[in-house]
Order: C-alpha cells, then sequence, then structure tokens
C-alpha cells in the first residue's frame, strides 16, 4: 500500500522536548511524496503520507475529524475500504466515516468494523477525551504495523526501518534460523528480525492507553460465525469484489500462465470493466527451459478473449542488486528480493500506457483447497454426515487423487481419533524441518511457539482435520504476498484474498470442493457455467524449479559470497563446508535442495541492505 506513518503514543514518565516531538517527523518526512499529515495531541504524535517512489492514485488517503457528545475523533484511513452489505459499486466504496460508525468500531474493538466492511486499508483513530489510540490493519494481513514500547513511550509504523532507526537494534538470530527453515513460510506475523520490535498479527487491532496497549482480535479464520455464514454463490462474490475494486482511470494489467485462476480473473476483468481502459496481460517465459515456459497456454487463452499478451522473458530469474535507497527496505528477508530488477522491468511495462494496478491470480488454490487439502475430508464429512453418503465421497477422493482405498481410510480414521479426542492434528501441519548445513545446537533450538504459531493456531483444534489444513494454507497464501507488495510502483490487487471470498471458501466444507474428475469447486463449474466458452484452462502448474536453478548456476559467483560469507556464516550459525556441497547439489540438479538455499540468499540479501 502507497501509504507510510509512524507515531508514538508519549509515555506519563517521560519529559516531551522538541527532540523527541521531532525524531520521528524528520527521519519519514523524506520518504513522503505527498498528502503529508502531522496530527499531534497532548498524549501522541503521528505523521502519514504517500509513500515515495510508489504510483499515487489508486488507494485513498483521509483525515478523520469527527465528534460527538461523549468525546471527539482524529486520525486516518489509509487504503480501500469497501461496504459489504451494499449492492452497487459506486455505494461499496467508503469515502467517509461518520461519527456514529467510529464510536461502534472503537466500541466493539474492530468487531464492527471486520462484519461490516472490508478491504486494504489500516485505520488510525485517536479519541481525544480518552487519550487512547485505536489502529485497525485489515483483517486479512494486506497491511503491516509494527510497535515497539521505550522509555519515550509505545512507538509504532507501517514500516520496520521507521522504528529500528529510532532504538538500539537487537538482532533475532532465531528468527534468521526460522527463516531459513521450512517453517519460515509460516511464520506468525508477530515476530520481526530485531528482538525489541514485534508485528501485529492480522485479525487483529492495538488499543494504546496510559503507557499500556492491547491487542485484541477481532477477526479469525476458525471463528464459527465465519464457517457457518456461507450464503452467496461462489461467483457472486468473486464479481463483487472484483468489481468493488475496479476504478475506471487505472488500466488492468495482470499475469497470464493459461491456468484455472488467472484465466478466470482475466475473464471476470474483462466483463466486469468498462470497455475504454486498456486490458493487458503478461507472461513470464524462459525459452531456455521448457518445464517452466506456460506462453503457450497463456497465448490461447489471450487470443481466445481478444487480450493484448506481453511477454517478459526471464533470461536471469535472479538479479541480486543492492538497494541504495533507505526507505525501501524491507521489513523481512523474502525471496522477491531475488529479482528486485526483474520486478522493476515487469513495472516498467505495465505502466507505459499510464497509470495502471496489477491483478493477482495468487490464492485460487490456497482458497477452494487445491491438493493434499483434501485428503482428510472424509474425516470432514464423517463429522458432519456420519456415514450417510460417504461411500461416494471416498470413491471420488480416490479417484481423483488415485489414492490406494486403505491409504485413504487410515488417514481419515487416525484425523478422526485425534479430533475426537482433543489431540488434534494442528502440530502435524507444520513442517519444521532444518537444512542440514544448520549447526547443530540450531538443530534442537527450542522455538517460542506463540511466536512461530499464527494467533489462531490453537482454535484449529475446533475445526475438522481438512478444514484445519485449508485455513493454514490461507494464511500461507497471504504471508507470501505482503512482505514486499508495499514497495511496488504498481498496486496490487489480490481478489481471491479479498476478505468476502476467503470467508466464503471457509464457510465451504473442504469435501465440496471437488468429485472425481476436478478441484476447486464450486469456483471452477460457476466460471465454466457462467461463460460458457469452449476455452480449455491449462490442467497443470509449470514447473518453476529448473528456471531457479538455472538462476542459481548463472549468479553462482556472487551467491557463494553472499552465502559462505556473509551474516549467518559470521554468526556461527551454519556450516560452510556442508552448506557448498548442497549448492553444488542443487547445481547437479537435486531441487528438493533448492528453496533452503533460495532461503539463506534471501535472509543474506536482507541483511546487505540493512547494513549487518
Amino acid at each position: 500500500m502507497n501509504v507510510i506513518f509512524s507515531g508514538i503514543f508519549y509515555s506519563k514518565k517521560s519529559f516531551i522536548t522538541d527532540a523527541i516531538k521531532n525524531k520521528t517527523i524528520n527521519l519519514v518526512s523524506p520518504a513522503i511524496s505527498e498528502n503529508k499529515t502531522i496530527i499531534e495531541t497532548p498524549f501522541s504524535q503521528v505523521i502519514a503520507g504517500r509513500r515515495k517512489g510508489c504510483q499515487q492514485s489508486y488507494y485513498d488517503f483521509f483525515i478523520i475529524e469527527a465528534s460527538d457528545s461523549k468525546t471527539s475523533y482524529k486520525g486516518f484511513l489509509a487504503g480501500n475500504l469497501y461496504n459489504k452489505s451494499t449492492s452497487t459499486e459506486s455505494s461499496k466504496k467508503v469515502n467517509f466515516l461518520e461519527v456514529n460508525i467510529i464510536r461502534k468500531i472503537v466500541e466493539t474493538k474492530g468487531q464492527y468494523l471486520s462484519e461490516n466492511f472490508w478491504g486494504q486499508y489500516i485505520l488510525l483513530c485517536q479519541d481525544l477525551e480518552n487519550k487512547k489510540i485505536y489502529i485497525f490493519p485489515d483483517p486479512i494481513g494486506y497491511s503491516s504495523l509494527f510497535y515497539a514500547e521505550t522509555e519515550q513511550g509505545i512507538l509504532f509504523s507501517s514500516d520496520l526501518w521507521c522504528l529500528a532507526d529510532q532504538i538500539e537494534k537487537n538482532i533475532s538470530i532465531n528468527y534468521f534460523v526460522s527463516q531459513l527453515s521450512s517453517m519460515g513460510g509460516l511464520l506468525n506475523s508477530n515476530t520481526t528480525p530485531f528482538s525489541g520490535i514485534k508485528e501485529l498479527p492480522h485479525g487483529n487491532c492495538i488499543i494504546i492507553t496510559n503507557d499500556n496497549f492491547e491487542i485484541t482480535e477481532f477477526w479469525n479464520p476458525c471463528n464459527t460465525k465465519i464457517l457457518d455464514s456461507k450464503n452467496k454463490g461462489c461467483l457472486e462474490v468473486f464479481f463483487d469484489v472484483i468489481s468493488a475494486q475496479i476504478k475506471e482511470n487505472h488500466n488492468t494489467s495482470l499475469f497470464l500462465s493459461g491456468g484455472s485462476d488467472s484465466s478466470s480473473l482475466l475473464m471476470a476483468l474483462k466483463h466486469l470493466k468498462p470497455t475504454k481502459h486498456l486490458i493487458e496481460a503478461l507472461n513470464l517465459r524462459d525459452l531456455e527451459v521448457s518445464s517452466s515456459d506456460e506462453s503457450k497456454e497463456a497465448t490461447r487463452i489471450a487470443d481466445s478473449l481478444g487480450i493484448n499478451l506481453n511477454f517478459y522473458d526471464w533470461d536471469n530469474p535472479y538479479s541480486l542488486m543492492q538497494s541504495s535507497n533507505m526507505y525501501m527496505r524491507f521489513d523481512k528477508p523474502h525471496v522477491s528480493l531475488l529479482n528486485r530488477r526483474s520486478i522493476i522491468e515487469q513495472e516498467n511495462i505495465m505502466l507505459k500506457n499510464g497509470d495502471t494496478v496489477f491483478w493477482s491470480g495468487h490464492g485460487g488454490d490456497h482458497l477452494f483447497c487445491q491438493g493434499n487439502t483434501v485428503y482428510k475430508s472424509i474425516a470432514d464429512y464423517w463429522i458432519k454426515h456420519k456415514n450417510k453418503g460417504i461411500t461416494k465421497k471416498i470413491i471420488e477422493l480416490c479417484a481423483l487423487h488415485k489414492i490406494p482405498l486403505a491409504m485413504v481410510l487410515k488417514d481419515n480414521i487416525q484425523a478422526l481419533w485425534k479430533y475426537y479426542r482433543g489431540d488434534h492434528q494442528q502440530h502435524d501441519l507444520l513442517n519444521f524441518g532444518k537444512p542440514k548445513w544448520l549447526l547443530p545446537e540450531f538443530h534442537n533450538l527450542e522455538y517460542d511457539r506463540d511466536a512461530i504459531y499464527p494467533y489462531f493456531f490453537e482454535d484449529l483444534k475446533n475445526c475438522p482435520p481438512a478444514k484445519a489444513i485449508q485455513v493454514l494454507s490461507i494464511y500461507e497464501g497471504v504471508n507470501q504476498t505482503k512482505v514486499s507488495e508495499k514497495l511496488n510502483r504498481v498496486p496490487t490487487i489480490y481478489p481471491f484474498f479479498a476478505q468476502p471470498l476467503v470467508e466464503f471458501a471457509l464457510a465451504l466444507p473442504v469435501y465440496e470442493s471437488f468429485d472425481k474428475f476436478d478441484t476447486r469447486l464450486p469456483f471452477r463449474e460457476e466460471i465454466r457455467n457462467f461463460f460458457k466458452n469452449n476455452i480449455v484452462l491449462r490442467s497443470t502448474k509449470g514447473e518453476t524449479s529448473g528456471m531457479l536453478q538455472r538462476g542459481i548456476e548463472q549468479n553462482i559467483r556472487e551467491i557463494y559470497a553472499l552465502c559462505l560469507d556473509g551474516y549467518c556464516a559470521k554468526q556461527k550459525i551454519l556450516n560452510t563446508r556442508i552448506l557448498e556441497e548442497h549448492i553444488e547439489m542443487v547445481r547437479g540438479g537435486k531441487v528438493d535442495e533448492l528453496h533452503s538455499i533460495l532461503n539463506l540468499i534471501s535472509v543474506e540479501l536482507w541483511c546487505r541492505d540493512w547494513g549487518l
């Protein structure tokens, strides 16, 4: 999101000087391009504005000043907020918050907000009479909020660097170790690379008052109200979230692979978007690695819809450039650090015809139960229906995934046994395997469960077995997107992770997401029935490991320098001899070692940008 903010709630014990007041303003001001706003009260100070270097016009930013007989509110809304209950696109967008709405939001500690609104946003409200600050990031997790306790007061910001540059940086070695292991993708957003700074988990708000702060949950994917609230068709919800987020004066771009999600999104955009605004598709291809090439499928889909398709030849998937902008430092290590130059070049293609919004098809497989999410769905079916009709679902599952009947029965009986005993399988859902090149003492490291698991992790025991896997899959999908996107010049929309569609998917029993022929039902079925075209979608995903492996080979000299002489090696986290052997294994084609190496490269690039 293109808004940056930072602030402080002063400690009652601190003596507020001009130096303290100006510290955050002087630090953040150079990163703001327009709409610079400073909100000062006797107990707090906040600076906010549009982020420099990002396209400015898609997301809203407006100041909140409202009062009634009880109190006065001051703050801002950054991003785009939509009303769940309205039916027309023109009335869905929220451009003003009345004082009675603000009061309901703060009195319910965000519950009213999550039940009646959705979007990509962050809402900050200061209750001037009661000397409180309420900060509500969107519950799905697009927006970030970092906080730290200091002698001067409680600091908070949209960006990690805004806090890290104001306090002593205490590096968390445990954080880097977890990033290097396979658990890194499921890290709870509470953790950051600095032990003195935390990130607010999505689905929670923060309330600051009188030297204290309260973290309160206001949205939970395991909430039974969500899981039982399906009242619309899948395609109707899909069209609703797309229509609400279309901005008529912006062109549309998306990556087109020829698969179900990107193709369905392209068809929906063409159906819903005014024809006077350009819709273009982009396909990444590597002509030297045929397993990664999806250009033929993408071309077939684009031609059938009359959409212009641009190709970006990814001849070198990695561009290990160092960031020269201190205001564009990533909050956390992320694999997109490996291809920043490619992202810049792709954005140049998107922006050549003016203001553009990038629509991502990422998330459909997470939402609608692709792959092993359905393996334990027979247990879910038994919990709801017992043995009535269960034979049919078992036959469908075995036929669809070619799984032996004995294996299906064994896995689902074990899942039911754990579910009814209360010894739920959520701990089995996270793979805590660590790379062999980590030193032995880090293999046996005991992690703080509260720091690693999602905030709703214990609630998974109340979910049927397959539903628990789906919830974690959605959480992982959102986590994959949020770290890097806020620094991109082109705004990125994830319609599959829009709150109404996520809630629809959570309300759908996993055993209804497949039959013996297809997965991701009812989404695929409703798309086919609505558009009634003869377009054949790509049935299998392109294999990216060959392209990523070639990137290792092309950049091997710099990768060796980063990994063998970088921060982790200097901190004696890893065995460089074994690591070198594993890098050579990847070069030789052993791709099961690839992702841990990519995690290490992203950690080292992050450390280099931060000067560690």
